[in-house]
């Protein structure tokens, strides 16, 4: 019996709501983070931003994309929707579910003038969408 303490399967639900495909034991058992994505439910492991690639396509998006210069203060579900939808074919850049999608530092990401910072909880985005 596999245990999985701390780690929370991402319900149907939220996986359709945000574009997040299920996992697949033929496709998905030999990827990185592979026992955490298996235990998630998800095609790819949902991780908070931690990545160079993921650091750089969040300043890109919140440079180019007017959703997520929309998101001031919490990031939208279309925005969520459009990161994943880069995670399906870019390296190194990992499902989002709402609050996931954030910077630790605000020294993270810089973009014109303005630096934004988003402290979030998984767990909180998970029960949130629920």
């Amino acid at each position: 019996m596999e245990q999985n303490t701390g780690i929370i399967q991402i319900p149907k639900s939220v996986r359709e709501l945000v574009k997040i495909q299920p996992y697949n034991e033929e496709t998905d058992s030999e990827q990185k983070q592979a026992y955490l994505a298996k235990m998630q439910g998800t095609r790819m492991p949902v991780l908070p931003v931690h990545t160079l690639a993921e650091k750089q396509l969040f300043a890109e998006l919140m440079r180019t994309s007017p959703t997520f210069q929309r998101c001031s203060t919490s990031v939208s579900l279309p925005a969520v929707e459009i990161w994943n939808q880069k995670a399906e074919t870019a390296k190194d850049i990992y499902y989002k579910v709402n609050c996931a999608i954030c910077v630790v530092e605000e020294t993270l990401i810089h973009f014109s003038t303005t630096r934004r910072t988003a402290y979030c909880l998984l767990e909180w985005s998970v029960q949130r969408l629920r």
